[in-house]
């Protein structure tokens, strides 16, 4: 039986490989204190993401997550909360998206902590929230850009003030996987929830 299951979501994954393409974004809602702070913030499920970087015998998805960096697919989904939708973005400019050559400078570079567009890790180079990455990633092989939008944290305002220690980026340029959910530049490809894919 257990080898069943395994040959079924080898089958599972091999579908998947053949339907997601590079440029493809994945919305992923997560189960954390800052994660829930982000969604009621966003009024959105989803507080992650992370943009398909490669197909081939497996499928590469890059992310911000503590640091800028590429991991397998079943990796991405495993930390996410699985009992709840990911969402499957594709944009709709045909592309194509070499991401893998523009991802790899920004490997190892720092998480934003700080959710600043243009600010500096430790390293001296640029750090990179999840959606600030994605955004820099994509914007290259757009015509139109994803644009930004002037960031507010009025939201459970207390909470953000102890998590920035009283400097909230009130009022900077910014963006947020919501802004992805209801970007009219993407088309809604399909979702994934507890190893189940739809697509549409």
């Amino acid at each position: 039986m257990h080898i069943l299951w395994a040959i079924l979501g080898l089958l599972t994954f091999e579908a998947t490989a053949h339907t997601l393409r590079p440029g493809d974004v994945i919305l992923q809602p997560m189960s954390c204190y800052l994660c829930r702070m982000i969604e009621i913030h966003e009024q959105s499920e989803f507080s992650h993401m992370g943009v398909v970087v490669e197909v081939g015998s497996e499928v590469w998805i890059g992310e911000s997550l503590g640091s800028v960096r590429l991991v397998k697919l079943s990796e991405f989904l495993g930390k996410g909360d699985n009992k709840r939708a990911h969402l499957v973005l594709r944009s709709k400019e045909p592309g194509p998206f070499l991401l893998k050559d523009a991802i790899t400078p920004l490997l190892g570079s720092d998480y934003d902590h700080d959710f600043r567009w243009d600010n500096l890790g430790r390293d001296g180079r640029e750090a990179l929230y999840c959606s600030e990455l994605i955004a820099k990633l994509l914007n290259p092989f757009l015509v139109h850009d994803l644009p930004t939008k002037i960031m507010n944290y009025d939201e459970n305002r207390e909470s953000w003030e102890r998590y920035f220690r009283g400097n909230v980026p009130d009022g900077l340029p910014g963006n947020s996987p919501a802004d992805f959910e209801k970007s009219s530049q993407f088309k809604r490809l399909g979702t994934y929830q507890d190893g189940v894919w739809n697509w549409n």
